[in-house]
């Protein structure tokens, strides 16, 4: 944006530019992307919304499966999910030849991104939790929330599958409900990630390691004050009522026995919480 002061008055000037163009055209882009798949390609290219690894390589030299991937690809970095969710919405309506190919395309690609990233977030995680990392660096943290959003876009798409699905077998019905719990779980566990890490709680350190300016995970302190109030708790209600009553434990136990039998296995765990390691 820009302001020009003239002889003749003041001008407001507003040029969306290139990139903001370029994301405007795949939010609107409809059920005829396949026929503007070059168009699309060579849009996100020049405004730099493609891996940096295409750059290099001449746009006919793909194939248009490689293009279109390459374009839902930049739909999903950017957040521009109505590209995908307009599509699927309007195959699903038209019923045309194409339209089953199609959705049967997208939803293999957007699996296959799942997989994908949680690959991706896992190599990154893996050094907070076994203990070769002392502190998180400002990049790492930006790959980190890039996989998260990329999840949670994700889940968008799958979400808008099962949606708008009409004409499933019961078994693809369940295949597809599995992979929108699973991604919608990993994109929750992603955000779990990322807060631990603003919260300085990750990456994981022995407690001996390192004299801590920063809030850490002190088992003992918080074990020891929630031993404290169960027993209070006990002690008031005499065998008249549950005693189980701590707002925590009542949480716990929604999640079933398989969370006391995990929690068990850690050296020192009781099964309650607190869990013994943030593991």
């Amino acid at each position: 944006d820009a302001t020009c002061l003239l002889n003749s008055g003041i001008i407001h000037i507003t040029c969306t530019g290139f990139q903001k163009e370029t994301l405007y055209y795949l939010r609107n882009s409809g059920s005829s992307l396949n026929e503007e798949i070059p168009d699309g390609y060579n849009r996100c290219l020049v405004a730099g919304l493609l891996s940096p690894r295409l750059a290099d390589i001449q746009p006919t030299s793909l194939t248009q499966e490689e293009q279109l991937q390459a374009v839902l690809s930049a739909a999903v970095e950017t957040s521009s999910i109505s590209l995908l969710t307009r599509c699927i919405k309007q195959w699903i309506a038209e019923e045309q030849p194409r339209s089953a190919p199609n959705l049967r395309f997208v939803l293999e690609w957007t699996w296959d991104k799942v997989v994908l990233t949680k690959k991706d977030f896992d190599r990154l995680c893996s050094p907070l939790f076994d203990g070769s990392c002392n502190f998180i660096d400002s990049q790492t943290l930006q790959s980190l929330q890039h996989c998260q959003l990329r999840l949670s876009n994700l889940t968008t798409v799958l979400n808008c599958f099962r949606k708008e699905a009409k004409e499933l077998t019961k078994q693809g019905l369940v295949d597809l409900s599995n992979k929108l719990s699973v991604t919608k779980l990993l994109s929750q566990y992603a955000s779990v990630v990322l807060w631990f890490c603003r919260c300085g709680l990750l990456p994981d350190n022995p407690d001996e390691a390192m004299q801590l300016t920063r809030p850490y995970y002190n088992y003992q302190l918080m074990q020891h004050y929630y031993a404290e109030r169960r027993k209070k708790l006990e002690h008031l209600s005499r065998g008249k009522w549950n005693t189980c009553s701590l707002m925590i434990d009542n949480m716990i136990c929604q999640l079933g026995d398989r969370v006391e039998h995990l929690w068990k296995r850690d050296e020192g765990g009781t099964g309650k919480y607190p869990p013994a390691t943030l593991h």
